[in-house]
């Protein structure tokens, strides 16, 4: 009956063993797999975030194309000669001298600037900066000379204007091959 006993108790310690060792070996197998579908799924989510940013490009470039485009260029065309006295920098002696006041249409902007905010990209930003300049340029409550801008201030119109310009000749050089001029 010992030895009965004794083979029993084997056979059970030997019945765990594998049993344990068989638990482990699946538990492996199961982390290898899940591991190996949340990378699968870690890829699908960073496919979706991609396809989500080009979707918001894309609408910011059709509002901007559609919308804003032609409004900006004639804004620019309105202070072209203003463009002297920017290069000439903060100080120069036709930044003192130099009127600002005019007159910028931005119709088109009220109508689309709230879809914008909602679509945060680097055009979008741009877009925001230029009409803020135009903003800046036009409000002449205090003094209508470029001289009532501080240095900062100032560059920032600078900036804005290059921003503008590079992106309206951008974007006509574009359609201009577009349509193969």
């Amino acid at each position: 009956m010992n030895s009965e006993v004794l083979l029993n108790g084997l056979f059970a310690l030997l019945g765990a063993g594998i049993g344990g060792g068989a638990s482990i070996w699946a538990t492996r197998i199961q982390l290898k797999k899940q591991d190996e579908q949340n990378k699968i799924n870690d890829k699908k989510n960073e496919q979706l975030a991609k396809d989500a940013k080009e979707e918001k490009r894309v609408l910011t470039k059709n509002i901007i194309e559609t919308f804003l485009i032609n409004e900006i260029n004639d804004n620019l065309e309105k202070i072209l000669w203003l463009e002297p006295s920017l290069i000439e920098g903060y100080g120069s002696q036709s930044h003192k001298s130099v009127m600002t006041g005019f007159k910028y249409e931005s119709h088109e902007f009220e109508q689309v600037k709230l879809k914008l905010m909602e679509i945060t990209t680097v055009e979008t930003l741009t877009v925001i900066k230029i009409y803020q300049m135009f903003y800046m340029l036009q409000n002449t409550q205090i003094d209508s000379s470029l001289s009532r801008f501080n240095e900062k201030e100032f560059n920032y119109i600078v900036e804005a204007y290059k921003l503008a310009d590079d992106f309206v000749f951008t974007y006509f050089e574009k359609k201009l091959k577009h349509y193969g001029n």
